[in-house]
């Protein structure tokens, strides 16, 4: 019987390739463990530098009085809690860098909203809507859900808030209470206690209103508390939006 293409291997040819394939195999396995690894880092990474955490809350069952949150100026996704990250490196600047930027709020002709860090400075912008059916108050707040290296001494929360979607917008900028906070900008307000950046109402949110939120936050290279043992810092903050329960007994 004759056999085409038969191929005669000696024993020294058999252990190179089992060398080779052997050598292969290790190779494949490393960069299987290495791209593992180095996905688990940036994920790690990532969620450690998590930054701003958004919700609003409905108070009443049949959807008489109800938020929902938006994060783009289309309206198309709604959303109870919507969230964004920062970016991972990040150094101080000022305040006047951060007044000297050309459409901070990132607002265009077209859709927009969601995440628009600028360089050295996180910024996101979303939208609020009354989607019930009364008119009714709201409370916000913004506290510090988590910091380290004592950041939270060094940075400027500056909220922005316009009454329409597309509409102007007025700001206001919050500092933790420290002796020279009113030397760069006397407007900044004090943060309402050490975990509580800002404390706010809204009057008469009519049914079907839009208000739209811009929230920018930067390390205040001016501020006497910014130091170099800040240097790796990280910090988190969540923001809550609350029909208010006196608005729906004014209002019933």
């Amino acid at each position: 019987m004759a056999f085409r293409n038969r191929r005669i291997v000696n024993a020294s040819g058999a252990a190179h390739a089992d060398r080779v394939r052997s050598k292969v195999t290790r190779i494949g396995i490393l960069l299987i463990a290495t791209v593992f690894v180095v996905g688990f880092m940036a994920a790690s990474i990532y969620d450690r530098f998590g930054s701003l955490t958004i919700s609003a809350g409905s108070n009443d069952s049949d959807k008489k009085y109800s938020l929902t949150l938006y994060e783009l100026s289309d309206l198309s996704a709604s959303a109870a809690t919507i969230s964004a990250k920062t970016i991972p490196q990040i150094t101080n600047i000022s305040e006047a860098t951060i007044n000297n930027v050309s459409n901070i709020e990132n607002i265009s002709s077209q859709t927009y909203g969601g995440q628009h860090n600028g360089e050295n400075y996180f910024a996101y912008t979303f939208f609020l809507q009354n989607n019930g059916d009364e008119t009714f108050n709201y409370n916000y707040s913004m506290r510090i859900v988590d910091s380290t290296k004592g950041l939270e001494r060094g940075i400027r929360v500056r909220i922005y808030r316009a009454l329409e979607k597309d509409g102007p917008s007025e700001y206001k900028t919050y500092a933790m209470d420290g002796p020279d906070i009113k030397d760069f900008n006397p407007m900044t307000i004090e943060f309402s206690n050490a975990e509580t950046v800002a404390i706010d109402r809204v009057n008469n949110f009519a049914k079907n209103d839009v208000h739209r939120y811009t929230v920018v936050i930067w390390i205040e290279g001016n501020d006497m508390d910014t130091g170099d043992s800040m240097i790796g810092g990280s910090i988190k903050f969540d923001m809550k939006f609350e029909i208010s329960t006196e608005s729906m007994q004014e209002t019933d």
